[in-house]
């Protein structure tokens, strides 16, 4: 067992983000996500729902991708 810097923390962290600027990103996207989830306890929609998850999934996938590619 070793440790490695996979995580996409450590890799922005290592792409030279400093972690104010990660704890942010992943603070504001938190604040969205939460909004999502909001929207769908007060909206019964299925499709409103669907719209709901793509939209978190694609948030997610932006951040993360984003600090996997970060680089000063």
């Amino acid at each position: 067992m070793q440790a490695h810097r996979r995580h996409f923390y450590q890799q922005a962290l290592d792409g030279g983000l400093g972690v104010d600027h990660i704890v942010g990103r992943v603070f504001g996207l938190n604040i969205l996500l939460v909004g999502l989830a909001a929207i769908t306890l007060n909206y019964q929609s299925l499709w409103l729902h669907i719209s709901a998850l793509l939209d978190g999934f694609v948030l997610v996938a932006v951040l993360v991708l984003n600090f996997k590619s970060w680089r000063r």
